[in-house]
């Protein structure tokens, strides 16, 4: 049966068949309105044409026209009496005779087609079955992948050219030769894994299905390879040969292999760097006080909960002479080594033993030879040693006193830091807290002594 779809051969070839039987109605209407007097022989043959369109365009098509013509025929003798020469019988007779005709006329022309038919199917699928196989073969031949066949003693059968390139052998070299000591190691074990599990189950299964494992090319040089590997069976079902395709992962090798590295020199660094910042941890908590100084006025305690391992909280309580108690709590902005080291620094510098004790004190000429700088002067002058650095971003905080133990009395310069809290004995517990920038944060500051 002749279809329409957007195929040119065919759209074109409908549109004449439609066109061819609109002419024979057309035809044959008017034989029959404007002849009345012809006789059978005439009239039959306007039932002609039905039998030729069956013939060209198939017998469904040739069916219609007929049954169409026959139709036009009985309605013209019924309305008109125009063809008095046919009874309805006759007819009757006529159009059953007409469509079967055109129908076999049809079945004919099909049948005679059928062999162009298969030889246009078989071009588009390819060819002859003799030009599909040279088709296939040269696909395989070309193809940008390895292709190869062993037998199940592992000798090859088959080697196309993309192997014969990658492995530098040519395939008279390699052909009816083991795979061991050739293309794969005489000491590899996965491919002889492979071959027992064929010859005794019929089938590749669990990690040889896929694999991946290193080759060897006729110059000696290591290559990675992933194989997917297929058994062949002949008509009996007996395993005969196994199909590999491979494709050269010898690059990404390279790189898994310079990404292992990496991580272990990394992982190295990292385990370094975490030993540095545990013993720069235990070397901060080494300058921490731990007892608080022997005056019989006051006693300190404390506790200390650092939120990091390494940060920049530090505190210390200490003697500055037989009759004060200089103490102070500091915290560098952020965490990690560069909060420590500031951390470690400042607190060599407020320790009032050290060569750096200058900040605590100054030389007089008088007995005992020195006098203590008051808080202020001390958050002064630590505003001028260490601005604000742009770069890293730091800035630490600040409470420093001076406790009297002869007078009780309390001396305090508060940078930023929250303030201390006040007990009285007998009172309800405040905050002795003052408004300040924290260390480094303006040139201009002027910090105030609180007492």
């Amino acid at each position: 049966m002749t279809s329409l779809n957007t195929g040119s051969g065919r759209w074109n070839k409908s549109i004449t068949a439609g066109l061819l039987i609109v002419f024979n109605l057309l035809c044959a209407l008017a034989f029959y309105l404007l002849v009345p007097g012809a006789d059978r022989g005439t009239a039959l043959f306007f039932l002609a044409p039905p039998i030729v369109i069956g013939y060209v365009y198939g017998p469904s098509i040739g069916f219609f026209s007929a049954l169409l013509n026959l139709a036009l025929a009985f309605a013209v003798t019924k309305t008109r009496g125009a063809l008095n020469m046919f009874s309805l019988p006759e007819i009757l007779l006529a159009a059953v005779c007409t469509m079967a005709l055109a129908f076999l006329a049809g079945r004919v022309h099909s049948l005679r087609s059928a062999p162009e038919a298969k030889k246009i199917a078989r071009d588009k699928a390819g060819g002859t079955p003799g030009r599909q196989d040279a088709y296939y073969r040269e696909l395989v031949q070309k193809v940008n992948s390895i292709i190869l066949c062993f037998d199940l003693e592992g000798k090859l059968t088959f080697f196309n050219e993309f192997a014969e390139i990658f492995f530098g052998y040519s395939r008279e070299e390699v052909i009816g030769k083991s795979l061991f000591g050739t293309i794969v190691a005489r000491d590899e074990k996965i491919v002889e894994e492979m071959l027992n599990q064929v010859r005794t189950t019929k089938r590749i299964s669990g990690p040889y299905g896929y694999n991946e494992n290193e080759n060897i090319t006729k110059s000696g040089k290591r290559v990675w390879v992933a194989w997917a590997n297929k058994v062949i069976t002949d008509p009996q079902g007996k395993a005969v040969e196994i199909l590999s395709v491979g494709l050269d992962i010898t690059k990404r090798k390279h790189m898994e292999d310079k990404l292992r590295t990496l991580n272990v020199t990394l992982h190295s660094l990292n385990a370094g760097m975490v030993r540095d910042i545990q013993s720069a941890a235990r070397m901060q908590k080494s300058v921490l006080p731990t007892a608080s100084p022997a005056v019989s006025a006051i006693h300190f305690d404390w506790l200390f909960k650092p939120s990091a391992k390494l940060g920049g909280d530090i505190f210390n309580v200490f003697l500055l002479d037989e009759r004060n108690v200089g103490f102070y709590v500091l915290d560098v902005s952020g965490h990690g080594v560069t909060a420590a080291l500031l951390s470690v620094t400042l607190n060599r510098l407020l320790y009032p033993f050290s060569d750096m004790s200058a900040l605590l004190k100054k030389k007089i000429n008088s007995p005992p030879g020195y006098a203590l700088n008051g808080p202020a002067l001390v958050a002064k002058r630590l505003n001028e040693q260490f601005p604000f650095d742009e770069v890293i971003q730091q800035y630490f905080t600040l409470n420093y006193g001076i406790f009297n133990v002869n007078t009780l009395h309390l001396r305090y310069v508060s940078a930023g830091h929250p303030g201390f809290v006040h007990i009285p004995a007998g009172g309800e517990a405040r905050l002795l807290q003052t408004a300040s920038f924290p260390i480094g944060f303006s040139k201009q500051t002027g910090y105030q002594e609180q007492s």
